[in-house]
């Protein structure tokens, strides 16, 4: 589904990984700070982690709450 914008949602959360993959090496701090260094909404970024659990081929389905 394509959104006004022109990307999918998929594709923004690609956006979204790659800019994080890039800040891997600072990884300690908050959440709310790494949102703010995205330039997205702390909502958003941990809409993205969950996406990224449910999505991890290491986690089984009973370790994956709410994912099933």
């Amino acid at each position: 589904m394509k959104e006004n914008s022109g990307t999918t949602l998929t594709e923004q959360l690609k956006d979204i990984g790659k800019r994080l993959f890039m800040l891997r090496e600072s990884m300690g701090v908050m959440p709310e700070k790494i949102a703010d260094t995205l330039e997205v909404s702390p909502a958003d970024y941990l809409l993205y982690e969950a996406v990224k659990m449910c999505n991890s081929a290491s986690l089984t389905p009973k370790t994956r709450p709410g994912c099933q």
